[in-house]
């Protein structure tokens, strides 16, 4: 049984700091050395916005996988593969 006395939800070790308040994580965002990237992690890596993102999935442009049935992740090599040097002949035919 519950004895009603209320305990107190501490932060992890590695987001405290020596006071024992919150702070930021330490670890970089974009870690190179990480082969699978959050939807947030790759539009913030690309400049461009999660909804952005998502529609290069569902259109087929970006493989992903589903993490359980939410959570959805991008191999850091499917984001490198999917993106193309533009040359100034290729910019030129797309503008008109």
């Amino acid at each position: 049984m519950h004895s009603g006395a209320s305990r107190a939800v501490q932060a992890p070790p590695w987001r405290t700091d020596s006071t024992g308040g919150e702070r930021m994580s330490e670890q970089p965002i974009l870690d190179p050395s990480r082969d699978f990237l959050a939807v947030g992690a790759v539009a913030e890596e690309l400049h461009v916005t999660d909804r952005f993102v998502r529609r290069l999935i569902a259109d087929g442009e970006l493989p992903a996988v589903r993490v359980g049935s939410r959570i959805v992740r991008v191999r850091r090599s499917d984001l490198e593969r999917v993106l193309h040097p533009v040359t100034a002949a290729a910019l030129r035919s797309t503008t008109g």
